[in-house]
C-alpha cells in the first residue's frame, strides 16, 4: 500500500519470524486443507513478493523460504534483548551449580508447539525427579492446566513459578543449571530457531535441546549444552539422566560458551549491522 503511494520510498525488507499459516495447522487451530489456510498460503506468496529483500531467523528458515519463493534469502537471527545484553556485560552471573539435583529452568510460552506434554511425561519418570527439578517461568492458556496439575502432582520436582519480568529471570536464572528448549515434532518447526534460546544463552545457561534441529547445530558447534534427536520422552529422560551427572567444572564450561556465543552471534549491534549492510 505504502510502496504505491511513495513510489520514491526505500527499499523493504521482510524479516520472517514465523510461517504462516502453517502455525494455524501445527498448533491445531485449523485443518491443512481448509479454505482459510489456502488463501492465507496465497496471500503469504503475494506478501513475500512485494518486498524488496527478504530474510529469516534461521538458516532452516530462510533456505524454506527461498524454495516457497526462489528468490535470494538471508539469515539474521533475533538478538539477544538489549537489556539483556547491557547486562550480560555489566555483571556476569556468578553460577551456583546444583550438586546433588540439577535444576532445569523452562521459560516463555506455553502451547502446542513446546512439546510440554512430553515434558511432563519424562518427568513423571521417578529416576529424573530423583536426579532433576524442573522450573516453568510461563504463561499461556491451552497448555498451563496440565503444567499445574503435575506441579500438584510432583510440587519438589515440577515448580510452577509463573511469569517474571525479564530482570527479576536474569536473577533467578544464576540458580539453574540448564535451560531447556523444546518444540514438538511438526514440519514447519524443525527450522525454527525459538527466540527464547537467545534469552537463555545470555543468562550463561547450558542449554538442553530437544526437538530443535536448528539449535541443535548450534549446541553441538559451539559445546555449550547437549542435544536428543528425538522427540519423544524416553529421549529426554536419558538426557536428563545424563546431565545429572555433569560435574560443575562441565557445566561451567557450557556457561561459559553461552556467553561467548551471545557476544559474538547474537548482539543487538552485529544485528543491526547486518541489516545494515543490505540497506
Amino acid at each position: 500500500f505504502f510502496k504505491n503511494i511513495f513510489t520514491d520510498s526505500p527499499s523493504s525488507i521482510l524479516w520472517l519470524q514465523d510461517f504462516w499459516p502453517d502455525d494455524l495447522v501445527s498448533t491445531g487451530f485449523f485443518k491443512s486443507k481448509s479454505i482459510f489456510v489456502k488463501f492465507n498460503r496465497w496471500l503469504m506468496k503475494y506478501i513475500y513478493s512485494s518486498y524488496t529483500q527478504l530474510a529469516a531467523t534461521s538458516h532452516g528458515m530462510a533456505s524454506e523460504l527461498k524454495n516457497r519463493t526462489n528468490r535470494k534469502v538471508k539469515c539474521i537471527f533475533n538478538p539477544i534483548e538489549e537489556e539483556l545484553f547491557i547486562k550480560m556485560n555489566e555483571a556476569p552471573l556468578k553460577k551456583k551449580f546444583n550438586e546433588r539435583k540439577i535444576k532445569i529452568m523452562f521459560a516463555g510460552n506455553v502451547s502446542g508447539n513446546q512439546n510440554i506434554d512430553c515434558i511432563l511425561e519424562a518427568f513423571s519418570n521417578e529416576k529424573v525427579r530423583k536426579r532433576s527439578e524442573i522450573h516453568f517461568f510461563t504463561h499461556g492458556a491451552r497448555k498451563i492446566e496440565n503444567v499445574k496439575k503435575m506441579s500438584n502432582l510432583y510440587p519438589s520436582s515440577i515448580i510452577f513459578r509463573g511469569s517474571l519480568d525479564i530482570q527479576d529471570l536474569y536473577k533467578e536464572s544464576k540458580y539453574f543449571d540448564f535451560g531447556i528448549v523444546s518444540l514438538s515434532d511438526f514440519a514447519n518447526l524443525k527450522n525454527i530457531l525459538p527466540s527464547r534460546v537467545q534469552t537463555m544463552l545470555s543468562m550463561g545457561l547450558p542449554l538442553i535441546s530437544f526437538g530443535t534441529p536448528e539449535l541443535a547445530k548450534i549446541v553441538l558447534e559451539n559445546e555449550n549444552g547437549i542435544t536428543i534427536d528425538g522427540c519423544d520422552h524416553k529421549s529426554l529422560e536419558d538426557a536428563i539422566l545424563i546431565a545429572s551427572n555433569f560435574d560443575n567444572n562441565q557445566k561451567l564450561k557450557f556457561s561459559l560458551n553461552s556467553i561467548e556465543l551471545s557476544k559474538k552471534t547474537f548482539s543487538p549491534n552485529f544485528i543491526a549491522n547486518q541489516f545494515l549492510e543490505d540497506s
